[in-house]
C-alpha cells in the first residue's frame, strides 16, 4: 500500500526536476515499481523515456525529452546532487547539444552524453562518450550541462555528422543567438581532426578560420551593417539638407564595404 508521505516526497522531488522523477528515485523513497505503474494507469504521471516519468498536473517543460534522458543517465542521484559535481557526470554533446542549443537541423537521438566515468547501456537511442572535457567548454542550457558552441562543432565533426549540417549549426548560432565564435578556441579543438578535412596535420586554426569565414563572418557583418544603417537613418532624420549628401555618401561606402568583404569571404565557400 502506498504511503501518502512518500508520494508527497516524490512530488516535491519532481518539482525540483522539471516535474520529473526516475523509477530509481521513487524506489529510494519507498515507492515500488508497481505503484508507479498504478499512478500511470490513474493518469497521474506519464512515462517520458526509459525509467523516467512526469507528473501530468504541471505544464510540460521545454525540451522535456532532453531533460528526461539526462535524468536517466544516473537515475539514482537527484538533479540537484548531480549539478553540484565537478566535473559534471553527464554533459549533452554532439547532435543532442545542437538541439539543446537550438541551432542546426539535427535530431536529438541518439541522445549523446560525455560522461565523467565509464557508463554502458544496451539502449540504441543513447550514446556515451568517454573523454576529457574542459570546464570552459561546458555551459548550462536550461539547467542541463551542455557543450558550448565551439565544442559542439568539434564533436559534430569528429562524430562524422554531415558537414553541411554543421555549417547550418554555425550559421544559426550566429544568426539566431548572436554567438561570436572564438576561432582560437575552436582551432585548438579542431587540431586533432584537421587533416581529415584536408588541412595540414594539427592545423586547426586554418580549419576554424575557414569555418568561421563561410558560416559566421558574413552574418556578423550584416548585423553590423544593419546597426550602422539604423544609426544613419536616425542621423538622416535629424540632419538638415546641407549634411544629407555626406550621410548618403557614407551609407554608399558602407554598402560597398559589405559587398567587398562578401567577395573575400563568400557565403558558399567550400573546402
Amino acid at each position: 500500500m502506498k504511503k501518502p508521505g512518500n508520494i508527497i516526497s516524490l512530488e516535491l522531488l519532481a518539482a525540483s526536476q522539471w516535474g520529473m522523477f526516475t523509477t530509481a528515485q521513487a524506489q529510494e523513497l519507498g515507492i515500488r515499481r508497481n505503484q508507479v505503474f498504478r499512478m500511470v494507469s490513474a493518469l497521474r504521471v506519464e512515462p517520458i523515456c526509459f525509467g523516467v516519468y512526469r507528473f501530468i498536473a504541471g505544464a510540460q517543460p521545454p525540451q522535456a525529452d532532453l531533460k528526461a534522458e539526462w535524468l536517466s543517465v544516473f537515475p539514482k542521484q537527484t538533479a540537484a546532487e548531480r549539478l553540484t559535481l565537478r566535473p559534471y557526470d553527464a554533459v549533452m554533446a554532439g547532435r543532442t547539444a545542437a538541439v539543446a542549443l537550438d541551432a542546426g537541423d539535427f535530431h536529438a537521438s541518439p541522445y549523446t552524453f560525455i560522461v565523467s566515468r565509464r557508463r554502458q547501456t544496451s539502449r540504441e537511442d543513447i550514446r556515451f562518450l568517454h573523454c576529457r572535457l574542459s570546464e570552459k567548454d561546458v555551459m548550462l542550457c536550461d539547467g542541463i550541462p551542455t557543450t558550448c558552441f565551439e565544442r559542439t562543432v568539434y564533436d559534430l565533426l569528429r562524430l562524422y555528422e554531415d558537414p553541411d549540417l554543421v555549417d547550418k549549426f554555425m550559421e544559426d548560432a550566429v544568426r539566431k543567438h548572436g554567438h561570436q565564435f572564438d576561432v582560437e578556441r575552436l582551432g585548438s579543438l579542431l587540431s586533432p581532426i584537421a587533416s581529415r578535412f584536408g588541412y595540414p596535420i594539427g592545423d586547426g586554426i586554418s580549419f576554424a578560420a575557414s569555418l568561421a569565414a563561410r558560416n559566421a563572418t558574413n552574418i556578423q557583418l550584416s548585423h553590423v551593417a544593419a546597426s550602422v544603417s539604423q544609426g544613419l537613418a536616425l542621423l538622416s532624420n535629424r540632419a538638415g539638407q546641407q549634411s544629407q549628401a555626406s550621410i548618403d555618401g557614407l551609407s554608399t561606402t558602407l554598402v560597398e564595404l559589405e559587398e567587398s568583404l562578401k567577395r573575400i569571404y563568400p557565403p558558399d565557400l567550400k573546402e
